[in-house]
């Protein structure tokens, strides 16, 4: 996981595997009932340790969200998979579409990799277990990487679940360092998808911008606030502000109901579209960090 420097301590930051968590509530919906997620650098740091997950739990599939990054992670545990089970493995996460066929030469135990938005391909190749009919993919064939046409956007992103935060131990990554480098009981808020500019530094894994509705924000931390108990939130949108009449509207919904949060800016504000107004009614929302 990322680390920081905070005096002559190496911390580690853990958050909210969000990711892992808006798939496992997808392909819940689909008709998949026992999933467990596993965020290896806090629950199996060790090959053990990940040994006795697969064990324990006898995996029919083994899904791994990765970057290039931690590519040595993602070698590590399916390496670890392939010797002690015989679950096929999938990869997903934006190393799939920066890598594709150079992926399984790196990590030859990789089965499947799915490219993308994985809440319509994954659930889809569960069911079927047909890698060459389901769109988004990449799959072994005879030898070669074969790839299928790219999945549709998922155009109305209210109409997905939120993510499946009973999967999670709320209290132990309240014990963890986060992004705002706190130990605060947390959620993770992904707003937007997408991204209407076009910087030459950035990874745009998808054209265009899609938003969720501000109604569909605030009941997901409203659910958040009174389910879980949480009250500090970090959003991790591209840019939460580009469209900023949905943003105030988030805010307004937030002070109407009076609940008592704090919102983090960790990620995703854009400083030449903030305006004294966005601050000002940010501010009276909760927010607490830019």
């Amino acid at each position: 996981m990322p680390k920081w420097v905070g005096g002559p301590v190496l911390h580690e930051v853990h958050v909210l595997p969000i990711g892992l968590m808006c798939l496992a509530s997808a392909i819940r919906s689909h008709g998949v009932h026992e999933v467990r997620i596993v965020e290896s650098s806090l629950d199996c740091p060790t090959d053990a340790a990940f040994v006795r997950q697969l064990q324990e739990f006898q995996p029919d599939v083994v899904g791994i969200r990765s970057i290039v990054f931690f590519i040595e992670e993602l070698q590590r545990l399916a390496r670890l998979t392939r010797e002690h089970t015989t679950a096929p493995v999938v990869v997903g996460g934006p190393i799939v579409e920066a890598w594709k066929a150079r992926l399984f030469e790196e990590v030859p135990e990789v089965d499947v990799a799915v490219k993308g938005e994985g809440e319509q391909s994954f659930p889809e190749l569960l069911r079927e277990w047909d890698p060459a009919s389901v769109p988004g993919v990449l799959h072994r064939s005879n030898g070669q990487v074969l790839e299928t046409p790219p999945a549709p956007e998922i155009a109305d992103l209210d109409a997905l679940p939120f993510p499946a935060y009973d999967l999670i131990d709320l209290d132990r990554y309240e014990s963890q360092l986060s992004y705002a480098y706190n130990h605060r009981r947390q959620g993770v808020l992904v707003t937007s998808r997408g991204c209407v500019y076009s910087c030459s530094f950035c990874f745009r894994p998808w054209d265009g911008l899609r938003l969720r509705s501000a109604d569909s924000v605030f009941q997901e931390i409203a659910l958040l606030h009174d389910r879980h108990r949480v009250r500090d939130f970090y959003i991790v949108d591209d840019i939460y502000n580009v469209h900023l009449k949905r943003a105030l509207e988030v805010f307004d919904r937030l002070m109407d109901a009076r609940l008592e949060v704090r919102l983090y800016y960790v990620n995703g504000l854009r400083a030449d579209t903030v305006t004294e107004e966005f601050v000002d009614r940010a501010i009276a929302a909760g927010a607490v960090w830019f």
